[in-house]
């Protein structure tokens, strides 16, 4: 029995910068010696759109209900610039809680935490696909992704706080050539 980790970015399908830099640090971190999880992205095309994923989330739950469990991971930026989107934080928060979703934050935005850096909209998806191209994973500090209360400083974020634990309860291990961070 695989898990299936449905990952919810603010993404659109066209570009998945955001699920590029995710599954780098998935490829680059953990490593598996039996069946390795299922990793499955839903493109929410906005951070608004967080509470309109239902149906695509529960197709993707029953098409994996007799392989294993799953796990859903609301992936958002603070976005703590913006007053219009930071004013959906607690709603955010509040709606993954009640839907048992784990939730991470990325401050200020998911190119901030991995490139230390903004990028224009226009750039991120060839941005986000040299860096998975070229490994630049390799060059994160891995202790950015790493804070057990997210939104405390900028660049960081809690994503390893919540992918540890279920890659680790399911058959995952952290690569040997890697610190814990």
């Amino acid at each position: 029995m695989s898990v299936q980790i449905i990952f919810c970015v603010e993404a659109n399908s066209q570009s998945e910068s955001d699920f590029m830099y995710i599954k780098s640090l998935l490829q680059y971190r953990y490593a598996f010696d039996g069946s390795q999880p299922k990793y499955k992205p839903i493109f929410m095309n906005s951070k608004s759109r967080y509470n309109q994923q239902e149906k695509a989330i529960q197709k993707l739950i029953k098409m994996h209900e007799r392989t294993g469990p799953t796990r859903v991971v609301m992936c958002v930026d603070e976005d703590n610039d913006t007053p219009d989107s930071f004013a959906l934080n607690p709603a955010i928060s509040a709606y993954c809680q009640k839907m048992h979703y784990d939730l991470v934050w990325f401050r200020k935005d998911i190119e901030d935490v991995f490139l230390h850096r903004k990028v224009a909209p226009k750039e991120k998806n060839k941005t986000a696909a040299s860096f998975a191209l070229h490994k630049g994973i390799g060059n994160v500090d891995l202790s950015n992704l790493n804070h057990k209360i997210p939104l405390t400083r900028n660049m960081t974020s809690n994503l390893i706080t919540i992918l540890d634990p279920i890659i680790l309860e399911n058959g995952g291990r952290i690569c040997p050539t890697l610190k814990q961070s």
